[in-house]
């Protein structure tokens, strides 16, 4: 359950990270890019 609860913050941080992108950059598209971009490369 601990590393459960660790993967949930990292996920949330991750989360946190894309959302200040939308605001810097407030493009959609290029943020589900980079979305994309960490789900494909296998950071966990």
């Amino acid at each position: 359950m601990r590393f459960s609860s660790h993967y949930a913050r990292q996920v949330k941080k991750i989360m946190e990270r894309c959302f200040n992108m939308i605001d810097q950059q407030n493009s959609a598209a290029h943020t589900s890019a980079y979305i994309d971009s960490i789900a494909g490369s296998g950071y966990v």
